[in-house]
């Protein structure tokens, strides 16, 4: 039996589409899936696709990295400090439903603005950047790093950010990341300081 895209409401429906509750067609589910269309983390295509990219995703991220902090060397504050943004951005992948870069660029301002010296009056923080910054204020405190030193691994990762963004691809940043640290999301927050280590930043 042939379906229609629910979708489109004009090619084939090829794949069932548990987020619209009937069959979408190839081209809707990869122009839209995370980006109009409100993909449950169960759903097969989805969890192939992000798979395939984050792949296709990880040199490029791994490059960018590697450019964007070659002064490094064996900085370990800095590298811890890079170690707990990477940690909070991972936590948020994590909880985060339908996650997207410009989430990502939100949460990493947010955490920012936490760490600055300039108290901010109102505050409206998102879904992003409140994990962020729970998990950032939970291991800064136990590695006992400064706010300065934050915000440095803050501006590093936003520089990496600038370099991988595609406009064309809302989640470029999340699945090179993802890609290049060779994991999966997941939602169990005690993952996120045993995934990664400030050396696997370098």
């Amino acid at each position: 039996m042939k379906h229609i895209c629910v979708s489109c409401g004009r090619r084939r429906g090829t794949r069932y589409c548990p987020a619209l509750g009937g069959y979408i067609c190839s081209r809707c589910c990869g122009e839209k899936r995370l980006v109009s269309i409100a993909c449950p983390p169960s759903c097969p295509h989805l969890k192939r696709n992000e798979a395939f990219q984050a792949e296709k995703g990880k040199d490029q991220f791994q490059e960018t990295w590697a450019r964007v902090n070659s002064d490094l060397g064996s900085d370990k504050a800095t590298l811890s400090a890079l170690f707990v943004i990477v940690a909070a951005i991972q936590q948020a992948a994590w909880d985060v439903p339908g996650l997207i870069d410009t989430d990502i660029a939100a949460g990493l301002a947010e955490v920012d603005g936490h760490l600055s010296p300039i108290a901010l009056i109102e505050r409206s923080d998102s879904p992003c950047g409140t994990t962020m910054w729970r998990i950032v204020s939970k291991l800064a405190a136990d590695k006992n790093l400064t706010n300065d030193q934050l915000r440095d691994a803050v501006a590093r990762v936003q520089r990496v950010y600038d370099a991988v963004v595609d406009p064309d691809s809302p989640r470029a940043f999340v699945r090179g990341l993802i890609g290049w640290l060779g994991v999966s999301t997941g939602s169990d927050e005690t993952q996120s300081s045993l995934i990664i280590t400030p050396d696997d930043l370098r």
